[in-house]
């Protein structure tokens, strides 16, 4: 099983990784569910570090329907990430104003992104049809989709994904119920490991707990 960190800030990433985490979704600005994070948050990080991020490309919270300005900046931040560090992962999603994908704008974002792996994140909740979405995120070329719909939802877009892409869990994931998603085959999950004490920063507890549960 592939464990996920979100993290907020370097040292929230460093914690993470050190205590076992496979790979860490790398965002700025917790109060807004992340956004893209400075450029140097990833360059400060060790290079063999680098190699286990998914840097998230959102240039703004609110909605995901972007205008031209916004996905030529999207488009820049990407070929930087991708042209100068070795990450693992980019994450990103747009919609057009009705909230189903925005394929086009999709397609050319994946292309910016090059070689590295292409993450579509929960902006498909907001779709009407999850089902429709899925299929057009396949079409673009994504590798993983991260979403936070109920377990039933959730297996049934994990049958329809037919190992095209992965379907990753997350939102709300924590050590008291992730086994769910390891006794229904899903491969990887994704949690920010937060608890009301911990602040924007993983519970070092709870993220411990999570990590020896998948990892035993």
């Amino acid at each position: 099983m592939v464990v996920e960190i979100c993290a907020y800030s370097i040292s929230a990433a460093q914690m993470a990784l050190d205590a076992g985490a496979d790979r860490v979704e790398l965002c700025a600005a917790p109060e807004s569910d992340g956004v893209s994070p400075p450029f140097e948050w990833i360059a400060e990080l060790p290079l063999e570090l680098q190699t286990r991020l998914a840097a998230m490309v959102r240039p703004r919270a609110g909605n995901f329907v972007y205008n031209s300005t916004e996905l030529q900046q999207m488009e820049t931040e990407l070929l930087q990430i991708c042209t100068q560090t070795p990450v693992q992962a980019v994450v990103f999603g747009v919609l057009n104003d009705d909230h189903t994908v925005n394929a086009g704008a999709c397609v050319n974002l994946v292309r910016a992104a090059r070689n590295k792996q292409i993450v579509f994140h929960r902006a498909i909740e907001l779709t009407p049809n999850p089902h429709e979405a899925l299929e057009t995120i396949i079409e673009c070329g994504f590798n993983r989709v991260l979403c936070g719909f109920d377990l039933p939802l959730m297996l049934e877009l994990q049958k329809q994904a037919a190992n095209r892409i992965v379907i990753m869990p997350g939102g709300g994931v924590r050590s008291h119920n992730v086994s769910q998603f390891v006794q229904h085959g899903f491969t990887e999950v994704h949690s920010s490991a937060r608890t009301a004490k911990s602040g924007d920063f993983p519970d070092l507890c709870e993220l411990n707990a999570l990590i020896n549960l998948l990892k035993k």
